[in-house]
């Protein structure tokens, strides 16, 4: 019967590897006598007391040790594929397509709940530009549910009246401009739809891009049950056949301020409404930005009016944010 005998290569090993002591404090049966089998019975280091050995004290080191480095692969690699796999739960985003409708017409909306969702379940409804639910609502929709928000983006022209192209998207946005009443119906309609997503109907803000930036305009004009809406480079103008009423919902305009598409008399009529309203309301001017400065897929030709510009998203996209911690009082975090 030897014991502790361990040659100094294993034991450097051992020692770099934080094993030195439990290999050396136990005794080592190095005769020779027998042919035994080595008996694994649940973790090799807690039960190496209780092995007889009949190699040599070299191979006996060797193979623990061999034994002990797959089991530091196999703990290693199933961290990281837990590592992963939680990486991968966190950021995957499921939208699903929500049919609903008005009356005879069919709407097809997206909802996405989110993985984990802010307290109080806050929501936010996407109100898309003139060509309907985008690549850009939906890359909005998508962060904001990975930050924790209850999303819906609203179908507001309905199965069958999709536009194919702008001249289509003019017509059609031109429609319900000029019938806010119906504007407004198809808004409530994807509001309702938000809510039995599972969003806190108190706790509710709307969004809107161009066309919907003045949808989110006009939620907030017909007092919906919301509380708050930001419009992106949405029209400003009003149906002015309608008397203008207190606005309770508070009131954020993101404006490019090279965006010929609203004219000077239209952002005085509107400051003068929110006046006239007692609103709530902020409006941020954003240098060298044109209409749909928040979008990527505006191009950068700021001459046609239309452009893409990253600091004006970024920095608007931001004062969304700040409004929201604002409105939701920092207790739906």
């Amino acid at each position: 019967m030897n014991s502790g005998l361990i040659c100094n290569k294993h034991s450097k090993c051992l020692q770099q590897l934080g094993l030195y002591k439990t290999f050396t404090c136990f005794p080592f049966n190095l005769s020779n006598e027998t042919e035994n089998q080595i008996p694994y019975k649940g973790s090799f280091i807690y039960n190496i007391s209780k092995i007889n050995f009949s190699k040599s004290s070299e191979e006996i080191v060797t193979l623990s040790l061999n034994i002990i480095l797959k089991m530091r692969k196999i703990i290693v690699l199933f961290f990281v594929i837990l590592f992963l796999f939680n990486c991968n739960a966190d950021n995957t985003i499921s939208m699903k397509q929500i049919n609903y409708n008005d009356g005879q017409q069919k709407l097809n909306g997206i909802s996405i709940i989110p993985a984990v969702a802010k307290k109080n379940k806050l929501g936010i409804l996407i109100l898309p530009a003139w060509m309907g639910i985008d690549k850009h609502a939906k890359n909005s929709a998508s962060q904001l549910a990975k930050m924790g928000y209850y999303t819906f983006i609203a179908d507001i022209y309905g199965e069958g009246n999709y536009p194919k192209n702008w001249e289509e998207a003019g017509k059609n946005a031109t429609y319900f401009k000029t019938h806010i009443i119906e504007y407004r119906n198809r808004i409530q309609k994807a509001l309702k739809q938000l809510i039995l997503s599972g969003a806190n109907p108190n706790e509710i803000v709307v969004i809107g891009y161009c066309f919907g930036g003045t949808g989110a305009l006009e939620a907030a004009r017909a007092n919906m049950p919301i509380k708050g809406v930001v419009s992106f480079h949405g029209g400003l103008s009003r149906d002015t056949l309608l008397k203008i009423e207190p606005i309770h919902p508070k009131v954020l305009v993101c404006h490019g301020a090279d965006d010929f598409f609203e004219s000077n008399e239209e952002i005085q009529a509107f400051q003068h409404e929110m006046r006239a309203a007692n609103a709530d309301w902020q409006m941020i001017y954003y240098s060298n930005a044109v209409h749909a400065f928040t979008d990527p897929d505006a191009g950068n030709d700021k001459s046609k009016g239309v452009a893409y510009n990253e600091n004006a998203a970024k920095r608007s996209w931001k004062a969304m944010l700040d409004f929201f911690d604002e409105i939701f009082n920092s207790n739906g975090k």
